[in-house]
């Protein structure tokens, strides 16, 4: 059984263009980053984290390309620039989406779709008379969703959603907004959505509603 070659597809306004790499990477790195900062609430012993955002997931790898190992004689051996030329087509501004086509890199089962961010290339061999014949390019390409499937992977638990929870012994409103929104400074949204006047006199056991974060 042949071994399955991996797929760059530039997808652009009227068609997709499928491009096989000639030889398939050694490994490729996704990167996935979460960002949070440290902040001290009045009254606590020590900083809590708060969740800030997610990173864009990554996608780098490295594409080779060899010409010169072709049977051909030297003087017919193509340039390698045929072929690489094909991958950093997906930097350029597609004329009808105004911008840079998304790309999907597609092996086995990985499929990643994404915009090609950078690519670097390496020209390694060349001929007596200049032509290159084998290079390397390393490719990142940042992960796209629309906004449709964003939505569909938001958790049902998500602080864009409104929820209620039991007030706990012993627990105050700055601790339910940090577990709630990441942000202990939030616990003003809760008291105001609950009527709280003073959060000090709160009895656990207590039935709170905790409002969607992008409530006013």
């Amino acid at each position: 059984m042949a071994l399955k070659k991996a797929e760059l597809q530039i997808i652009g306004e009227k068609k997709t263009e499928k491009v096989k790499v000639l030889f398939n990477p050694n490994e490729y790195k996704i990167t996935s980053a979460k960002k949070f900062k440290w902040i001290q609430p009045v009254g606590a012993e020590r900083p809590i984290k708060q969740y800030v955002g997610s990173e864009v997931p990554q996608l780098e790898v490295e594409l080779f390309f060899d010409t010169y190992g072709t049977p051909q004689p030297e003087s017919k051996k193509k340039d390698v620039r045929t072929y690489t030329e094909k991958v950093m087509a997906a930097m350029k501004v597609d004329a009808g989406l105004h911008q840079p086509p998304e790309v999907k890199f597609v092996w086995g089962s990985l499929n990643f779709q994404g915009v090609l961010t950078k690519a670097t290339q390496t020209f390694t061999m060349f001929l007596d008379s200049g032509k290159p014949v084998r290079a390397k390019i390393a490719i990142t390409l940042e992960s796209v969703d629309t906004l449709e499937a964003l939505m569909k992977k938001t958790p049902l638990e998500s602080p864009d959603r409104t929820k209620h929870r039991v007030l706990k012994q012993e627990e105050k409103l700055w601790q339910m907004a940090a577990k709630e929104y990441d942000n202990p400074g939030e616990w003003k949204r809760i008291a105001k959505a609950n009527s709280i006047a003073n959060p000090r006199v709160l009895s656990s056991g207590t039935r709170i509603k905790v409002p969607n974060i992008h409530e006013s």
